[in-house]
């Protein structure tokens, strides 16, 4: 059977944005059709979703799906397991997320999310950019400096000719 939430008239997907009291509301759609065989299939629609671009979507429909094969379904659940087994006085879902935020700190990442991947060309918008900067910087900006010195100096010539020497 299919179930679907959407829009005010049912609930939808809550997340709470860092703490703070602002929540984003997504509309869900849940296909228990085929739970017998262990499938159960949920579709999120996030709001204004057909504004992203195409090349994004498919970045995150991809990560989606290698989060949700099997495989990686287990090595997070053997991490869980791990890591509950780690705690020395577990406390409940605090402990457990505390202790996950302290591992991936410690973990670190070389690099951060940015959208792009590496070696990803800058978008061509971006070099225009840096051309006009350049140019500005290095060429309209010393050709002022030179147009004004050259006009303070032909203004105090004239000066120093009409003053009379004694």
């Amino acid at each position: 059977s299919m179930f679907k939430r959407l829009g005010d008239t049912g609930t939808a997907v809550s997340l709470t944005v860092a703490g703070s009291g602002a929540a984003l509301r997504m509309p869900v759609e849940v296909d228990t059709s085929s739970l017998e065989s262990g499938a159960l299939v949920v579709r999120v629609y996030p709001p204004l979703s057909s504004l992203l671009p195409a090349d994004l979507l498919e970045k995150i429909e991809f990560k989606v799906r290698a989060l949700a094969s099997e495989s990686v379904q287990r090595q997070v659940v053997r991490y869980l397991d791990d890591l509950a087994s780690r705690l020395k006085a577990p406390s409940g879902s605090d402990a457990m997320l505390e202790a996950i935020l302290v591992e991936a700190y410690n973990r670190g990442t070389p690099t951060a999310a940015t959208g792009r991947d590496t070696g990803d060309a800058e978008p061509i918008a971006e070099q225009y950019a840096l051309i006009a900067t350049l140019f500005i910087w290095l060429v309209l900006v010393p050709l002022a400096l030179f147009v004004r010195s050259r006009a303070k100096s032909r203004r105090a010539k004239p000066a120093a000719k009409a003053s009379p020497k004694a």
